[in-house]
C-alpha cells in the first residue's frame, strides 16, 4: 500500500463559518420564541348578565352578590355582571341590603321590566 501524505481537511471560508453560526442562531431563536398561542377570547355582554341575574334574583330569598361575582370565570365576566347589577338598580328592579358581616344581598322588587328598557341595554 503506497504511503499517503497528511490528510487534508476542507478549509471553510469565513462566509461558510458565519452561515453555520446563522443557522445555529436561527434555531436558538426559534426555540426561544415559539409561535404565539391563539386563544379565543370569550365575550360577556351586560345584557346576558342582566338577564341571568334577573332570573336568579327573587323577592322571596336573598341573592348574595359577592358570592355570585366570585363564581364568575374571569375579570370580563365580573365587570359585565357588575354593570348589569348597576343597571338593575338604576331601573329599580332590585333592592340591596348589606349585612353586618359585609355580604351584599339583592332582592327583586315588584316592578316589571319594560321591553324598551331591555332593548336599551347594550350588548
Amino acid at each position: 500500500m503506497p504511503a499517503r501524505g497528511p490528510l487534508e481537511t476542507p478549509r471553510l471560508s469565513r462566509r461558510d463559518n458565519f452561515a453555520g453560526e446563522d443557522r445555529r442562531a436561527d434555531r436558538r431563536y426559534d426555540h426561544e420564541h415559539p409561535d404565539p398561542l391563539h386563544v379565543s377570547r370569550e365575550t360577556f355582554t351586560v345584557r346576558d348578565q342582566f338577564q341571568r341575574l334577573l332570573e336568579a334574583v327573587s323577592p322571596d330569598r336573598p341573592f348574595d352578590l359577592l358570592a355570585d361575582l366570585r363564581q364568575r370565570s374571569c375579570r370580563a365576566e365580573i365587570v359585565a355582571a357588575f354593570l348589569a347589577v348597576l343597571e338593575l338598580a338604576h331601573l329599580s328592579l332590585v333592592r340591596f341590603h348589606q349585612t353586618a358581616g359585609g355580604e351584599i344581598l339583592i332582592y327583586r322588587t315588584g316592578r316589571e321590566l319594560q321591553v324598551h328598557e331591555l332593548e336599551a341595554i347594550e350588548e
